[in-house]
């Protein structure tokens, strides 16, 4: 049985950016909030996790775990 590339962003791929952002509230609310950061170009490493992961590529330079992530709209603080 083969699916589209449709079914696949609508099934599998979306379910795993859903708990991926649901992980990241998680810590938000624990008071370990996840820095932002483009993984284009982050070197991921299976098995290199914690303290010995790679430090974030391209950050975000506003980024403040005392602050709500924007929503990108203009306005917003």
């Amino acid at each position: 049985m083969s699916i589209s590339l449709e079914q696949l962003l609508q099934g599998p791929l979306s379910d795993a950016m859903t708990h991926a952002g649901q992980l990241a509230m998680l810590r938000r609310l624990a008071g370990s909030p996840i820095p932002p950061e483009n993984f284009v170009f982050a070197e991921v490493i299976a098995g290199q996790l914690g303290l010995n992961q790679s430090l974030p590529v391209s950050p975000d330079l506003d980024w403040s775990p005392d602050r709500p992530p924007s929503s990108g709209r203009r306005g917003d603080l």
